[in-house]
């Protein structure tokens, strides 16, 4: 689900490839895709993590953004079996400075992408495709930090052909839609089943 502003993002209060890695240290990096927004059950599945979207919290916070007075969302066989949602944004991205080329999704949590949001929404920096972010990781797993620090334009060097080229092989190759499209009760139910289906995860 499209992220149009940070209010939208703040309603409704990976290890897979195609993924940016975000490495403790500095992590400067080019957003070059809109912000797309999903709540998300993290479950096991026959030894491996699958990243399922829920359709009952998704369909909650797609009428909070909109103001709905819906009241009836679809039911979701994780949330009846107590399984929590994670809040996620994603992104479309490329790491700079590195050889070979790292374009991909970047997939973090309200703790990055908030004052990415604030940077967007404010009038002295603006889009954020414009100019280079860095993620600044401090720690490992659960006690890990982030803090945001943008390069003003002016000092963002502009992308290299060869991260132009991935970037533009990443927009072709990757749905961000279809990859925060809620799945349905039966869908979800054959992914707890282990039976095959056609979701990306």
């Amino acid at each position: 689900m499209k992220m149009p502003n940070k209010e939208a993002m703040n309603k409704g209060g990976s290890e897979l490839t195609g993924y940016i890695s975000i490495d403790e240290g500095d992590n400067l990096l080019r957003i070059v895709g809109d912000i797309h927004g999903v709540k998300e059950h993290r479950i096991t599945v026959e030894k491996k993590i699958r990243m399922v979207t829920c359709p009952y919290e998704m369909a909650r916070w797609k009428a909070e953004m909109e103001n709905s007075q819906e009241t009836e969302f679809p039911q979701c066989p994780l949330c009846d079996q107590g399984d929590k949602v994670k809040k996620q944004f994603l992104t479309l991205a490329v790491k700079r400075n590195t050889s070979p080329v790292e374009a991909g999704i970047l997939k973090k949590g309200p703790w990055v992408f908030d004052p990415i949001a604030d940077y967007r929404e404010d009038t002295n920096w603006g889009d954020v495709t414009k100019y280079d972010i860095n993620i600044k990781a401090t720690g490992k797993d659960l006690d890990r930090t982030y803090t945001i620090v943008p390069t003003p334009p002016d000092k963002s060097a502009p992308l290299t052909p060869e991260e132009e080229n991935a970037i533009e092989k990443l927009k072709i190759d990757t749905d961000l839609e279809a990859l925060t499209t809620p799945r349905s009760a039966e869908d979800i139910k054959k992914i707890i089943a282990g039976e095959p289906t056609d979701i990306p995860f």
